[in-house]
């Protein structure tokens, strides 16, 4: 009798701690934010993806087809790695897509966080997802696209082997260009769906071409996978302030 209380003592615990883990936050940090691949169903999502939205910011219909948009990139595009590395992995660049409600924003002075510290928190981010949290690529082909609502942003990292084609000035070309889906909360399904099918014609070998013109050569140290954070994310970064 000891042994089956003692059993279901332990069910129970086992049970509250994982409806801890899985809570649903209405403001992340990278620490806290799920992985798409292993906890989907904290990011919304009923198998495994490459969407994340624990906050519900698009419906179902929305995410499945970004979903699909997205893992159409990895398929149709070639594996940039090494020889040595493309002999085990077939596919291509990883695009992935996370969505949050709000961002957790240490302060830093009495008053309200500003517009430079909701871009460099939305900065930190993307890059953390990227570098530490996420890692999707083998090589560093991987791209973060991060959108936060109340922060009115949205922003972009690519790992060093991506920014080979995708670099800075093709980002924020690309960003500039579709920044208007994302005004006022209204289009972000639309915002991102535009962005991944840009991102993917600019990864595949035929590269891409605005109507208007758009500069694609690396710029300076974008070319380059350097070791510090501080030089990482002075790589390639694109954030716009939608509001």
């Amino acid at each position: 009798m000891y042994a089956v209380l003692t059993t279901i003592l332990a069910l129970l615990v086992i049970d509250g701690g994982m409806a801890v883990s899985n809570k649903v936050l209405s403001e992340w940090t990278a620490a806290d934010y799920p992985n798409p691949a292993r906890d989907w169903t904290t990011c919304g999502r009923y198998e495994k993806s490459l969407v994340c939205d624990p906050n519900g910011l698009l419906n179902t219909k929305e995410a499945d087809i970004l979903d699909w948009l997205l893992k159409g990139v990895v398929n149709d595009t070639k594996c940039p790695c090494s020889a040595w590395k493309c002999e085990s992995k077939k596919s291509g660049y990883v695009v992935a897509v996370a969505l949050v409600k709000k961002l957790n924003i240490p302060k830093t002075g009495p008053g309200p966080v500003d517009n430079n510290e909701k871009l460099a928190a939305l900065r930190q981010f993307a890059f953390d997802l990227e570098n530490n949290k996420w890692r999707f690529g083998e090589c560093n082909e991987d791209v973060i696209i991060a959108y936060s609502a109340e922060e009115g942003a949205v922003f972009t990292f690519a790992g060093g082997t991506a920014n080979r084609r995708l670099n800075q000035d093709l980002i924020d070309s690309i960003t500039a260009h579709r920044k208007h889906y994302f005004r006022g909360n209204k289009h972000v399904y639309a915002g991102l769906r535009s962005m991944v099918m840009d991102y993917r014609e600019a990864l595949t070998e035929g590269g891409f071409v605005f109507s208007q013109q758009v500069d694609q050569s690396p710029k300076g140290a974008g070319v380059q996978v350097l070791s510090t954070v501080t030089s990482i994310l002075s790589l390639v970064i694109c954030t716009f302030l939608l509001q």
